[in-house]
């Protein structure tokens, strides 16, 4: 599984052979979900509702980045590492100073 970013105690990954609406996978602890690339909404799976928040603002951050990842996975292209969340985007959607 080509991991794309891991922050927060998730790893954030994507698959080639997917198919469907363009989405990323988050692992948290033993927690799984399947995160649309256009929304940032959980459309399958589970999240808890603070890292649910946290990986919206992340794919917002990085959609343009990801669905050019999408693209790379669906041609069977290594796909590129993209950042963690902003601090101030953590701080933002959770109102705690890191």
């Amino acid at each position: 599984m080509p991991r794309v970013a891991s922050f927060e105690g998730m790893g954030i990954v994507m698959h080639g052979h997917d198919v469907g609406q363009p989405h990323v996978h988050v692992y948290h602890q033993d927690r799984a979900a399947a995160v649309a690339i256009s929304s940032g909404a959980v459309v399958d799976g589970a999240l808890p509702a603070h890292q649910g928040r946290l990986v919206a603002a992340w794919v917002g951050e990085n959609r343009e980045a990801l669905l050019a990842n999408w693209d790379r996975a669906s041609a069977g292209q290594p796909l590129e590492r993209l950042p963690a969340l902003s601090r101030e985007a953590i701080q933002s959607t959770t109102g705690i100073a890191r």
